[in-house]
């Protein structure tokens, strides 16, 4: 009798170790939001807005915000699912792509703003050279 209640509390304890390793397991390599890369994405496109809002690529804007509202919606949706259960690879993949496109966004209006700024530049001495004519 002795021996039958040793061995059952060896299985029991083998196999509430392997559970434990197993759910340890899924806790270390669980896959974690992408917080990082949507600030990253908020502060490009905040200054975007911040600096020349009516200078802008709409069209590549419009892109940006396209991928980054369907990464929103695919984190919202891993959070649905249980907690060691969620994969946000999709949402960090398309996050991801919106800050590219937020990147370019924001080089093609540094872009315009520097051909604005070499036009004004480029009146204001062809102007003043006017005035100095006899």
């Amino acid at each position: 009798m002795r021996k039958g209640v040793i061995q059952a509390l060896g299985i029991l304890t083998a196999i509430t170790s392997v559970v434990a390793v197993f759910i340890l397991f899924l806790i270390l390599n669980r896959s974690l939001p992408p917080v990082k890369e949507f600030r990253a994405y908020h502060s490009i496109m905040f200054s975007v807005l911040e600096e020349q809002g009516d200078n802008i690529d709409l069209e590549a804007y419009d892109t940006a915000r396209l991928f980054f509202d369907r990464a929103y919606r695919d984190w919202q949706e891993e959070n649905t699912r249980f907690m060691l259960l969620r994969d946000y690879s999709e949402s960090k993949r398309l996050v991801l792509i919106a800050i590219s496109l937020a990147e370019e966004v924001k080089d093609k209006q540094d872009a315009r703003a520097m051909d604005l700024r070499s036009q004004d530049v480029s009146h204001e001495k062809t102007a003043g050279q006017i005035d100095k004519s006899p």
